[in-house]
């Protein structure tokens, strides 16, 4: 029921964390806030102000999965209850929320000015982060495992070893090829 803060340049313990359950997720820093889903029990994202030391807020969501993205003054993030949202990073109220068909398996990550969220269902979404509208939806067909952008394209990876690369613009499948 600890996060532990690390310096990047040392790997020296900067702080510990005490958190009102086991933390689920990445976390994310940004601006001396930390950013981190607990759960089970509480299913709470938290902003965690580290000069302070406190709490600032908590918002309830349920099983944050994988963690949080920023983007601009945005935290995205993706939940077992086959939700994405943007929420405002500075008090963590709702700017969008998006129903999928199946649960995020990795955090949502970014490919210009669009996320990308793979699912369960086999199924890779791109979508707006200004707005949330779901600029493409893709099944792959198999469940997913991640979701990543690199170049000029957007690279995907199943459960049963395949590999798929794909346009950023529309979700059209560039190439795909099984590795597994």
């Amino acid at each position: 029921k600890r996060l532990k803060i690390f310096d990047p340049n040392t790997g020296a313990m900067v702080t510990r964390i005490k958190t009102r359950g086991p933390v689920q997720s990445g976390a994310v820093l940004c601006d001396s806030v930390i950013y981190f889903g607990v759960g089970p029990f509480q299913n709470e994202l938290v902003a965690y102000g580290s000069p302070s030391a406190k709490t600032l807020w908590t918002r309830q969501i349920k099983d944050v999965a994988g963690g949080p993205i920023l983007w601009k003054n945005r935290l995205i993030i993706g939940a077992s209850d086959r939700t994405l949202r943007a929420v405002d990073r500075d008090d963590g109220h709702d700017l969008w929320s998006i129903e999928l068909s199946g649960r995020p398996t990795a955090p949502p990550s970014l490919a210009g000015d669009l996320i990308v969220q793979p699912t369960d269902d086999g199924k890779v979404y791109g979508i707006q982060p200004d707005s949330g509208r779901v600029q493409f939806e893709v099944d792959l067909g198999h469940p997913l495992v991640s979701a990543a952008a690199c170049g000029e394209l957007i690279w995907v990876t199943d459960i049963n070893g395949g590999v798929h690369a794909l346009d950023p613009t529309d979700g059209r499948i560039v190439w795909q090829k099984s590795i597994g």
